[in-house]
């Protein structure tokens, strides 16, 4: 019972069987259909276990091995020549099948996802244990048999899925799971049951087991579990370094960090960079920048080195420094991206293949939809630098090549990979076609080595630290996941190894001592929960996000009654109500914003709180809980459209003596907000929004209120009644280059971000309704040159 209520879906499932066969059978011992169904049911639990068990090591085979390059030698010329003595032509290259049709040629590589299924690894494992530890005669003989029958199924089932997905023009059918289920079933028919085990053996030739002690064999379990777990999962918790942090801006000309996202310069340029990560790690570590090559000296006092998507190579004295740094107890913190643009991964592995690593050329994208994949973390043994990550949307990875002793950080799973294309934009393949040879299945996105005293991170995702990403949510847990796992030296790497030999002797032992019976497996039962719990306890214990060092100007924007959407799960779609650009924009006044979905932890923090759209209604608890917190000094922006329900919204505001109005119209032009000789219309949907009570600080041209603050004690609220103006589809993208009337639009959010966070209340306010009408004189350009910004250490 511990132990189900203990391990998550899906590894708990047997467990239950497992114990309900154990119930059922002391009592029907004397009813034949009572036994059978006891054992059924026992049987049926045990086989979810032993799945459950093997499951991970089928998982992290089948990340890392994609090409069956041995195999393709030696059956593509056999499937090529079988195929073509039955009349279809077929030829083989390289270890490619080629088939000429009218439009193409389609080529189909022998990839161990197409060949080897996981259901079917699952079977073949799962069996080969049965016949190993249940026969009593000839076991090696029935293994070999089985192997034979499985190998030779296996192939001929993947000639006949090669013409399939051929004729139907569907390369789906490979990971379709009802085809998969089908096309395993004669497999299962095949596969000949032994006639000698127990239960078909006769009480009187049963030989009997009365003289193995129970406790041995319990203890011999008990050590067989809790080994096996710490040889594969127990993670070193290292000795924390100083935490100097050094950026790599030699040789990298992208994903600048000396671009600085202000309020001045608009161009794809500032967004698409690392200004704002590098600002971000200023808060928790010592950061620096380097411009020079790296060698031994310039690494001397750095603890992680960050290097980022190169556009040159490194020469050899820079990858003998960088090695020689890892193994004397650096971290390094290796960044690339899809489809080796702008040669990034030709520069890197030359260097990562000291440590055994390979950045692939190829892209990722969910298996079903073909759009950006979504990672869940594990529920049992997950990667330090991931223990803290929420669902995390990548934007498009390559795949990594990573040796056996490195940790699959991140695994990917329902994904497809495509081959670079280097006659395309960015090097993606051509969507038109169909892609008959992408990989597809499960994939390394991040690798982390232990090397030496030092360690390697290995991610393959650029895109996601770039401004417009940073700060959405799972990105800042993994950025300051990873730094804390990297700034760290090893000193307890032997234990992994003590381990797993430990428990290759304990097994040996229980086979050979035919000890394996009910006492060893509730040993290894107890001992895999203990192990489980104690290494997820130092994991969760040793591996906590850092703190930051200095204040960090954060902003809270509440999710659980918000209705705004920014890309946390999924790009923004048509329909979506995008707050992005508006979320982003925060940051070019020198803000950090980040998601909270529990507005009861939001309030109980100091930080300021932005408020968009609300729509679920807030209950008496959350009222008073934000009342103490604008009693205490809290700030709050609560932004309503005239197409969102003001009625959540007038709940919080009608205590104060402010409300929300809709005012249902006939005209687009009923009521408009004119900057910079731009003229914005605050109808939508055939209706506009205004705000009765408060102090005003901006109207419509018409005169009506859209913008109120009012005092709450120590603290302040502030209402924007035209929301949907911070929208994408009036802010425009984060890659934008805006006209003056939007860079007026973008001053009133810049103006209230800074008067939450930098108390800047008489000149910001005054700034909000100068802008109305404002052509932006060159005087008033000049006023908005300096903003609030942190440069990290290095930078100044």
């Amino acid at each position: 019972m511990a132990a189900f209520l203990y391990l998550p879906d899906p590894y708990n499932i047997g467990l239950l069987p497992l114990v309900v066969g154990w119930i059922i059978l002391p009592f029907t011992r004397r009813h034949s259909i009572g036994r059978y169904t006891g054992t059924v049911i026992l049987q049926f639990g045990l086989l979810l276990v032993f799945s459950a068990a093997v499951l991970p090591f089928i998982i992290a085979w089948s990340a890392r091995i994609h090409e069956l390059s041995l195999l393709s030698t030696i059956f593509t010329p056999l499937l090529s020549w079988g195929l073509t003595a039955v009349g279809i032509a077929v030829n083989f290259a390289d270890g490619t099948l080629q088939l000429s049709t009218f439009e193409d040629v389609i080529s189909q590589s022998l990839s161990s996802e197409k060949v080897l299924p996981l259901p079917l690894i699952l079977f073949t494992a799962l069996w080969s244990m049965f016949i190993v530890l249940r026969s009593e005669h000839s076991r090696l003989e029935r293994l070999v048999f089985f192997w034979i029958i499985s190998f030779s199924y296996t192939f001929c089932r993947y000639a006949i899925l090669f013409l399939v997905t051929i004729e139907r023009v569907n390369p789906s059918w490979y990971w379709d799971p009802l085809m998969i289920l089908v096309s395993l079933v004669p497999l299962v028919a095949l596969t000949k049951e032994p006639d000698d085990l127990p239960s078909k053996r006769t009480p009187s030739n049963q030989s009997t087991r009365a003289g193995k002690t129970p406790r041995w064999s319990f203890f011999m379990g008990l050590a067989f579990g809790i080994s096996i777990i710490f040889a594969f999962s127990f993670r070193d918790p290292g000795k924390p370094s100083y935490g100097s942090v050094l950026i790599n801006e030699h040789g990298s000309d992208w994903e600048w960090t000396t671009e600085p996202l202000d309020t001045v310069n608009f161009s794809e340029k500032t967004t698409y960079n690392y200004y704002c990560l590098a600002q971000f790690l200023d808060y928790f570590y010592q950061v620096d920048a380097n411009f020079e090559p790296l060698s031994t000296e310039r690494l001397k006092n750095v603890d992680v080195l960050i290097l980022k998507t190169p556009t040159q190579a490194f020469n050899d004295e820079e990858i003998a420094a960088v090695v020689e740094f890892v193994e004397r107890g650096g971290g390094l913190w290796v960044i690339g991206d899809h489809t080796n643009v702008f040669g990034s991964s030709s520069y890197l592995n030359p260097l990562l293949k000291r440590f055994g690593l390979k950045l692939n050329y190829d892209s990722t994208h969910d298996l079903q939809t073909g759009k950006l994949s979504l990672y869940r973390k594990p529920s049992i043994f997950a990667h330090p630098t991931v223990q803290h990550l929420p669902h995390y949307l990548f934007a498009t990875s390559c795949t990594i090549s990573a040796p056996w002793r490195a940790d699959g950080a991140i695994i990917g799973y329902g994904l497809r990979s495509d081959k670079l294309d280097y006659s395309q934009k960015n090097f993606f393949p051509d969507r038109s076609r169909k892609l008959f040879d992408n990989g597809f299945g499960i994939f390394l996105q991040q690798a982390a080595l232990n090397f030496g005293k030092g360690r390697i991170l290995l991610y393959t995702d650029s895109t996601t630290f770039s401004n417009f990403f940073t700060f959405i949510k799972g990105k800042p847990e993994l950025i300051l996941g990873s730094i804390s796992w990297l700034n760290r030296t090893n000193y307890l790497g032997w234990i992994k190894s003590v381990a797993l030999v430990t428990a290759i002797l304990f097994l040996l032992a229980i086979i050979l001592t035919s000890r394996w019976n009910g006492a060893s497996f509730a040993g290894m039962l107890l001992g895999l929960i203990i192990s489980t719990w104690s290494v997820q306890t130092i994991s969760i214990k040793t591996y906590p996000l850092p703190e930051p060092t200095k204040d960090v100007p954060w902003v809270n924007f509440e999710r659980e009654h918000s209705g705004y959407f920014l890309p946390t799960l999924r790009l923004a779609e048509k329909g979506d109500k995008s707050y992005l650009t508006f979320f982003v924009w925060t940051q070019r006044v020198g803000a950090v914003p980040r998601e909270m979905d529990d507005l009861s932890e939001a309030a109980a923090q100091k930080y300021p709180m932005v408020m968009i759209d609300p729509a679920a209604p807030f209950t008496d608890v959350e009222r008073r809980e934000l009342q103490r917190y604008l009693q205490r000094g809290g700030k709050l922006l609560l932004i309503n459209s005239a197409d969102n329900i003001p009625e959540a919204a007038n709940q919080l505001l009608m205590e104060y003596g402010v409300e929300l109005i809709v005012h249902p119209v006939l005209s687009d032009f009923v009521s408009t907000l004119t900057l910079a000789g731009r003229q914005f219309p605050l109808v939508i949907d055939g209706e506009y929004s205004s705000i009765r009570g408060g102090t005003p600080f901006l109207k419509s041209d018409q005169g009506d209120v859209i913008g109120v603050t009012l005092p709450v004690g120590k603290g302040k609220i502030w209402v924007f009644s035209c929301g949907h103006l911070f929208r994408n589809e009036f802010m425009g993208h984060t890659t934008v280059t805006p006209d003056e009337g939007l860079k007026a639009l973008y001053r009133i959010e810049f103006d209230l971000i800074r008067d939450l966070i930098f108390q800047t209340e008489a000149e910001s306010l005054g700034e909000i309704q100068k802008t109305k009408n404002d052509n932006l004189s060159d005087e008033a350009d000049g006023g908005q040159t300096t903003d609030p910004v942190m440069p990290f250490g290095g930078m100044n």
